[in-house]
């Protein structure tokens, strides 16, 4: 994580703790300011997407279904993060994420 802070700082900045990356230089982070967002969600930062200064959407309302649907996307299931209404279904509380749109608006 220190690595990615220094490579990042503005993560540091945002109290964003970098979870992961998808493979292709963008990462999922954990959202620890509570003072801007009533849960701690879990963010996608695209590369192209600003220079990693704002998340390009929120995947989940929290840390365990963050992991809960990066598990079942790793066996193959297909909806998550794209599908509103399967996500929604699983994880209703990322309707309240007011940080970063949510996939299928973005």
């Amino acid at each position: 994580m220190e690595a990615v802070f220094e490579f990042l700082p503005e993560f540091k900045v945002n109290r964003w703790l970098p979870l992961g990356t998808d493979g292709c230089g963008n990462y999922y982070v954990l959202a620890l300011d509570s003072e801007r967002e009533p849960l701690r969600p879990v963010y996608f930062i695209d590369a192209f997407n600003d220079g990693f200064r704002t998340p390009t959407y929120a995947v989940a309302s929290e840390l365990w279904l963050f992991l809960r649907f990066l598990f079942l996307d790793e066996l193959g299931e297909d909806s998550w993060p794209f599908s509103a209404e399967e996500v929604l279904a699983r994880d209703p509380n990322l309707a309240r994420v007011k940080g970063a749109p949510l996939p299928w608006e973005a």
